[in-house]
């Protein structure tokens, strides 16, 4: 933009400024005062809100160009870390660049605990006949079973009862059943079985809130 430009731009806005009854020529020597910064007059002018726009339009003294104080009203309105990082990408050396660094360095880390859609894992157990008799085959396998599941919940699936996972069921399935009649019942067991544990492992996310309170 020209010297003559320029003068123009500041004169529209001085018309409106406190100095609006000195005329044009005081507001080209302020436009010059503000261009070469004599007696630190564009720093002084540029600090002032009736002149900010001009030194915004021409981006003097620092002060944000419209589109860079679009982006910043942008992301300190959303208050996101992302939000400022991208001002920060685009605007380095910009005048909201400290405001920007502070709020990520400040950055509170928040972290969520969730657990994925429970799976099932397969490990082989076997249960040797205990020798309480029952009165019929199908109640001995039954007792088989409970006995066994209750060993596989305490000792083959209690890795997964701690840490980064929840044990949330056991069960058994049973093959190669022997059964045989003791003391006038009837007592079982399985050597080929497996528990079937199922567990939901624990998942941690982390997010960055870089919001003022």
């Amino acid at each position: 933009m020209t010297f003559l430009g320029v003068v123009d731009s500041i004169t529209s806005v001085f018309r409106k400024s406190p100095f609006a009854t000195g005329g044009s020529l005081t507001a080209g020597l302020l436009a010059l005062g503000v261009i070469s910064d004599l007696g630190g007059a564009g720093q002084f002018m540029c600090q002032q809100s009736w002149f900010r726009p001009v030194c915004s339009v021409l981006h003097l003294q620092g002060v944000a160009s419209p589109a860079e104080q679009k982006m910043w009203d942008s992301a300190a309105k959303g208050q996101t870390c992302d939000g400022y990082r991208t001002y920060i990408a685009t605007y380095a050396d910009g005048e909201f660049a400290s405001q920007a660094t502070a709020r990520l360095t400040a950055a509170r880390r928040i972290e969520s605990e969730t657990f994925l859609a429970p799976q099932d894992f397969v490990l082989p157990v076997a249960h040797r006949a205990d020798l309480t008799p029952y009165p019929t085959e199908a109640a001995a396998r039954a007792a088989a079973l409970a006995s066994a599941e209750s060993y596989a919940r305490d000792t083959t699936c209690a890795g997964y009862a701690s840490g980064e996972f929840r044990l949330k069921g056991v069960r058994v399935e049973a093959d190669g059943w022997t059964c045989r009649s003791y003391r006038g019942g009837t007592i079982c067991g399985f050597d080929q079985g497996k528990a079937v544990c199922t567990v939901s492992a624990r998942t941690i996310s982390v997010a960055e809130d870089c919001s003022v309170r």
